[in-house]
């Protein structure tokens, strides 16, 4: 007997590795915005700046924490056929000390320079109607901005408490974690300006496209001079990403 199956799973299953490539093409998006868009960088002088501080102030901290972090990662000892794989998890303690100091330096950032002003004028720049863009909304929006804050810190240190548990899957855990509150540190303010939403909510059908971002956005972080503006090209990119989706969508109350 002929069997059918759910499009509602089909479509989620289609939109995952979709998310996934929509979360990671808005961080060149947004480098590709800058370019194109050098009026921009006079306004948003303040913003580089905090950003290329955060990045510098970052890149001195990251040896002590490394060597914090390389204690509490476990080593693996795999057969010799397997060998790429153990030098792999070998450079694990840098990339997660780099990926921690990211996150840290993102909710700095996010408290320091708040990115309404960005999404106000990637808005102006993309000629947005005012059903996609709401100026009354982003003050809203800074209601939930120390909420929103405060969940990213108790995140990050859930997942830096799951690292000191010193166990291979734990470490993965963490990993992940962190990537996806990265993404959600971007999301955030530009999804929920662009919708009119002020009530600060979990939407975990977001979560692949969080990866995306926050995965894009650590390869940024990680290139030597581009990661001195790798959180305003975050911003921005993220801002083009929910502006082009919010267009045309009711507001939501």
């Amino acid at each position: 007997m002929a069997t059918h199956s759910d499009p509602g799973q089909e479509h989620v299953f289609f939109r995952i590795p979709l998310d996934l490539l929509r979360g990671f093409g808005a961080i060149i998006e947004g480098a590709e915005f800058l370019l194109t868009h050098r009026t921009l960088w006079r306004p948003l002088a303040p913003h580089f700046g905090a950003g290329a501080a955060l990045a510098l102030g970052a890149s001195l901290a990251i040896h002590p924490l490394q060597r914090i972090v390389m204690a509490h990662v476990p080593p693996l000892v795999l057969p010799w056929y397997l060998a790429p794989l153990e030098w792999a998890w070998g450079a694990t303690p840098g990339l997660l000390a780099s990926l921690l100091m990211l996150v840290l330096a993102e909710i700095a950032y996010l408290a320091v320079a708040w990115p309404a002003p960005v999404i106000q004028a990637v808005a102006l720049i993309r000629h947005a109607h005012r059903s996609d863009l709401d100026p009354s909304s982003i003050t809203a929006i800074a209601s939930g901005r120390w909420r929103m804050l405060l969940a990213m810190a108790g995140c990050t240190i859930g997942c830096v408490a799951l690292l000191w548990t010193s166990a291979v899957g734990s470490t993965l855990v963490a990993t992940f974690g962190m990537v996806v509150i990265s993404g959600a540190g971007l999301l955030y303010p530009a999804w929920q300006s662009a919708r009119r939403v002020s009530a600060f909510g979990v939407d975990f059908t977001r979560v692949p496209l969080c990866i995306g971002l926050g995965g894009g956005l650590f390869v940024l972080w990680m290139i030597p001079l581009l990661g001195v503006v790798s959180l305003p090209i975050g911003v921005v990119g993220t801002a083009c990403l929910a502006l082009r989706e919010g267009r045309g969508r009711p507001a939501r109350r």
